[in-house]
């Protein structure tokens, strides 16, 4: 597990290297896109929460994720494919600004 919350991350990068992270905690930072991560083939666990993303939908190629929490940023759709996330059980989407 790698956490990484309440700092003042603006970009996610440097974490190719950690091919067997599992759970990656990055909440309450100033990230706005989410990259960088597709290196990453065993992340179950991912917190975005209380950033200012405003979409995952590069997000749903990911075929082991199981838990996302993008909480509290400026999303304003859910992806057309998000259904490709096969193993995810638990999504948080409160606190955005999603109308559709």
């Amino acid at each position: 597990a790698l956490m990484l919350g309440k700092n003042n991350i603006e970009k996610i990068k440097n974490l190719s290297c950690l091919q067997d992270l599992e759970v990656l905690d990055l909440h309450s930072n100033k990230i706005r896109v989410i990259e960088n991560l597709t290196n990453l083939k065993k992340l179950r666990l991912l917190n975005l929460a209380n950033n200012l993303i405003t979409n995952f939908n590069d997000l749903c190629y990911n075929k082991v994720i199981e838990e996302l929490n993008l909480r509290k940023n400026t999303i304003n759709s859910i992806p057309n494919n998000i259904s490709n996330l096969d193993r995810l059980k638990k999504l948080n989407l409160g606190k955005n600004v999603i109308n559709t």
